[in-house]
């Protein structure tokens, strides 16, 4: 069995929202619900994944009643196509394990936002429905912003005044690990966000959807991978992993659980190792729990952050689902809690995350959009160590 060390880092910004790639669009999440039928209780229109409710067929006409007094206007299978054979999958560590049916899984979407939490209530009460709740829009955490290395404090921290007059020694000790390893190409990172921007840095290794121009996602790739030893730029901390772009929306409009939903699972087509999540809700959704639970079936590892609530304990999903997560809270250049951070008894790690606003040395030094440069500031996770393909334990 192979054995790797991984160098890994999270990166969670206060700017807030998740992704998608479907059937039809998640437009509007407020009037958008996500439900799951009875296997039996409906047939889908001839050909098509989604449609009105005039083209689905339903054994029961008080459900088929209820989704027109209503107003809703196009039904969706949540993941297009997906079938019975399509719930056995193969882990990365090569074991054969069944996920989640994902096939009675559907997007209805409202005419208006008007009745929505009646819908749901009324939803869950039909014999022919096993779940049902609503769409929602996530928030992503803090986005504040190796001729630069000397800026980047959380992998060597000189205590100098362009890293912030921080303590010495408080960073993630990276050279040291580095004389082990760099990464490995076919250790795969998916970084579930607004996008990536083609960037000098990482793009001969990214893959996974089309790139796009988000500055969010664009920061947390440069901590993960940005090519290092080369002369130019910065160093990212596992410099050769592959980086996968799970695209769950637009940086303008942002995106929903649905599209969060989505991205992971096309993560798992694109060969991931593991996932950051720099993203969350303090409201727990059974759909979120369900495909994270399918990612620890195959082995694939969960990272999340804790959140930016300035020493709230607020409970951020994914990150406080707890079991199969790896939750993430900051630090800053003095080895102290960072003013932002999220604090709660089901937080696994603390890293450098910076200390807070206007973003400065003392923060975060990685890629930005435009083939360029920034400082930025949220939860950065320390080293860890991937021992074998199913074990993970502090550098």
């Amino acid at each position: 069995m192979k054995t790797y060390l991984f160098l890994f880092v999270v990166f969670f910004f206060t700017s807030y929202s998740v992704f998608s790639q479907s059937v039809f669009t998640s437009v509007d999440s407020d009037r958008e619900v996500i439900v799951q039928f009875k296997s039996d209780s409906y047939t889908l229109p001839s050909n098509k994944f989604s449609g009105t409710i005039d083209e689905f067929q339903f054994k029961s006409q008080s459900l088929r009643t209820l989704l027109q007094e209503n107003n809703v206007e196009e039904i969706s299978q949540l993941i297009p196509g997906f079938t019975q054979e399509d719930r056995v999958k193969i882990s990365r560590t090569g074991e054969q394990v069944t996920i989640s049916d994902w096939s009675n899984y559907f997007l209805l979407r409202m005419q208006t936002t008007q009745n929505r939490e009646e819908l749901i209530n009324y939803l869950n009460n039909e014999e022919d429905v096993l779940l049902a709740e609503p769409n929602k829009q996530l928030q992503l955490f803090t986005i504040p912003d190796d001729e630069f290395f000397y800026r980047q404090w959380y992998l060597k921290n000189d205590g100098t005044s362009a890293q912030g007059n921080g303590t010495i020694g408080a960073d993630i000790r990276a050279p040291e690990a580095w004389d082990i390893t760099t990464g490995e190409s076919d250790v795969k990172v998916a970084i579930v966000d607004w996008g990536i921007d083609s960037h000098t840095e990482f793009s001969s290794r990214l893959s996974g959807d089309p790139t796009s121009y988000a500055a969010h996602g664009t920061t947390i790739a440069g901590i993960i991978g940005a090519t290092g030893n080369n002369s130019a730029g910065i160093a990212g901390i596992a410099w050769n992993v592959g980086l996968i772009n799970a695209d769950w929306g637009d940086e303008a409009t942002g995106g929903t659980i649905y599209d969060a939903v989505l991205a992971i699972e096309r993560a798992f087509n694109y060969g991931a190792y593991i996932l950051n999540n720099s993203w969350g809700d303090p409201e727990y959704f059974t759909i979120l729990r369900r495909v994270f639970a399918d990612a620890y079936k195959l082995n694939i590892i969960s990272i999340a952050s804790m959140g930016n609530d300035y020493q709230q304990q607020i409970q951020n999903y994914p990150a406080a689902f707890q079991q199969g997560m790896i939750a993430v809270g900051g630090t800053d250049n003095n080895d102290i809690v960072s003013p932002f951070s999220t604090i709660g008894n089901w937080i696994d790690v603390s890293a450098p995350g910076g200390h807070d606003w206007p973003p400065s040395e003392d923060d975060i030094y990685s890629t930005y959009v435009g083939n360029s440069y920034n400082y930025s500031f949220g939860t950065l996770e320390r080293m860890l160590c991937l021992n074998s393909p199913s074990k993970i334990q502090l550098c």
